[in-house]
């Protein structure tokens, strides 16, 4: 579970993911880490 927050810190660096996680994490946070997990 640990790994999972650490990718996602990662993968937000990434640009290709930045467009991806930012559209999942600023707009349904609440969704996201409920569906994480």
């Amino acid at each position: 579970m640990k790994l999972t927050q650490i990718q996602k810190f990662l993968l937000k660096f990434q640009p290709s993911d930045l467009a991806g996680l930012s559209n999942r994490v600023i707009a349904p946070p609440r969704k996201s880490a409920v569906k994480k997990v």
